[in-house]
């Protein structure tokens, strides 16, 4: 099987450490630890943002995907649960919500370079992979690899036509397209770390990714857009972080332990603003 053919619901039960776990070391092992045994549900946010990717990455799926609640009646009301057992695995949208990520959509569509970007591409792409560092299973699901113009093709081609490589294009949902804003926001959540995590898997199935690239569109009107580009002197950070976190994992799974972030007493760590030291912040791009 081609590395990067995986189907969604065989990635789904594949050993293996993907970001979203990973991420959660960020905050300790006791964190990661309990992330691993306590799957939980997605949250609004994330149903939409979820309906956006599959709108934008993969339309022709979407109907099979969602249902649009059109009545007035809640969730808890019997049109709407009756509405529910109509639709299967279906998840469901209300009108306001699809109206919602309809305009996302099209506002990534109409943008000058975040449109064409998935003119030519790969959606969802699963993989898995060895940490050569730790030995450690890792997997991962990219959002698009689009085609950089050197001819890309993942899944066929014939020797001399068959170029292993692309641009690795994240879609993002956001209150602030603001470079500096979302910046901030990209550091606290460890969006360098995760595109450097799936580079890496990337390149060990034999890949090359010749650009990263955030599509960044804001959730309410006037769902403005912008591209920011994570570049070469900006993965060397995030790539070294998520080199700790997997050493922390491999050094957690030898001891089976897995603390909480401190067991001592500790100073507190007050704002800049408090201190009086200078507010650093992540930039990605001209404003």
């Amino acid at each position: 099987m081609p590395p990067l053919s995986i189907p969604f619901p065989e990635y789904q039960t594949l050993h293996g450490v993907n970001w979203s776990t990973l991420s959660k070391m960020r905050a300790s092992p006791l964190h990661y630890r309990d992330a691993l045994d306590h799957k939980r549900g997605p949250t609004a946010a994330q149903v939409t943002g979820s309906a956006l990717h599959t709108l934008v990455l993969e339309p022709g799926e979407f109907a099979t995907r969602y249902a649009v609640y059109d009545g007035e009646g809640t969730r808890a009301s019997k049109e709407y649960k009756a509405f529910a057992a109509e639709c299967g695995d279906r998840t469901i949208l209300k009108r306001d919500e699809m109206d919602e990520v309809q305009a996302m959509a099209d506002a990534i569509d109409q943008h000058p370079i975040a449109g064409p970007l998935f003119t030519s591409g790969w959606a969802e792409q699963s993989f898995t992979w060895t940490d050569s560092a730790t030995g450690l299973a890792c997997k991962g699901r990219t959002d698009w690899i689009a085609n950089d113009g050197m001819g890309m093709d993942f899944r066929k081609g014939t020797p001399g036509q068959f170029y292993r490589r692309g641009i690795l294009v994240d879609v993002k949902t956001s209150r602030s397209a603001d470079a500096r804003e979302f910046g901030r926001d990209a550091a606290r959540y460890g969006y360098p770390e995760q595109l450097c995590h799936y580079k890496a898997g990337l390149e060990a199935n034999g890949y090359e990714v010749t650009q990263i690239l955030f599509i960044v569109v804001e959730s309410d009107a006037p769902y403005d857009v912008c591209v920011y580009e994570l570049t070469d002197d900006q993965q060397q950070r995030p790539k070294a972080e998520v080199a700790r976190l997997l050493a922390r994992v491999a050094e957690c799974e030898a001891s089976g332990e897995w603390p909480g972030r401190s067991a001592e007493v500790t100073p507190l760590d007050l704002p800049a603003w408090v201190t009086g030291s200078d507010d650093v912040s992540v930039l990605w791009g001209a404003t």
